[in-house]
């Protein structure tokens, strides 16, 4: 465990633990420990993990559609999710 992080385990596990999908975002001031927070907190779950890149929202999709195509994800293209998202939940 990652000491004087509960309150963030604890919140990322009380969204974790809910019965529908969630994407949820992590961000902050650089070299706080966000991703050895995550690390930690998914080493136990089933999970994907995309770590976006300060680039254009056009490339933004673009590499994490290959990001999804190299997991053998159902989703082989990022806008699949969104209208994953949209058929499943209305929105």
């Amino acid at each position: 465990m990652i000491l004087g992080r509960e309150s963030e385990v604890n919140y990322l596990n009380m969204h974790f633990d809910q019965d529908d999908s969630r994407i949820m975002v992590v961000y902050g001031e650089k070299n706080v420990g966000k991703t050895a927070l995550l690390h930690q907190f998914v080493r136990d779950k089933s999970f994907y993990y995309y770590c976006a890149k300060y680039v254009s929202l056009r490339e933004q999709r673009y590499q994490w559609g290959a990001e999804l195509k190299k997991k053998r994800n159902p989703f082989t293209r990022v806008s699949g999710i969104y209208r994953h998202f949209q058929i499943s939940y209305g929105k």
